[in-house]
């Protein structure tokens, strides 16, 4: 029940009055229904996000510093909207990432080598979004640059 931003609220099976205040947690939409989201993200409550696929996540914590990286692949077409791409790397950190000290997401377009530059480079702390960069630069070379 109370779908909110691609979450649904979570009660015990013999809950008897529903509200928000007696959920014991939330989940994410596509766990609940994964036939319906099998290789997609996350969904919004007024839209879905891009499609997407986690390459590689790696503990990279150093001198006490907690810090994770993820390799992200975008499912796409055509190249995306800025805000698009930024909304990907968000739900990843609001997926049970925001305990880092500092988590960074690189985002890929197909074909493109992701163990190299990343096309988008999002930062995050446990308090939330620190930046967003797109970097054209890495495209040179590829199927996306443009002439």
């Amino acid at each position: 029940d109370f779908s909110k931003d691609g979450w649904w609220a979570v009660f015990n099976i013999d809950e008897s009055y529903r509200h928000e205040t007696n959920a014991i947690g939330y989940v994410l939409s596509p766990l609940l229904f994964p036939e319906q989201n099998e290789g997609t993200s996350a969904t919004e409550t007024s839209k879905q996000l891009l499609q997407f696929r986690i390459v590689k996540q790696e503990d990279v914590s150093y001198r006490g510093t907690s810090r994770m990286v993820y390799r992200v692949l975008l499912v796409v077409e055509e190249i995306p909207q800025k805000q698009a791409i930024e909304d990907v790397a968000l739900s990843i950190w609001q997926d049970g990432n925001k305990s880092w000290k500092e988590f960074t997401v690189f985002l890929y377009l197909p074909e493109m080598n992701t163990n190299s530059s990343a096309y988008g480079i999002a930062n995050f702390t446990p308090s939330g979004f620190v930046d967003f960069n797109i970097q054209d630069y890495t495209l040179w070379g590829t199927k996306w640059a443009k002439d």
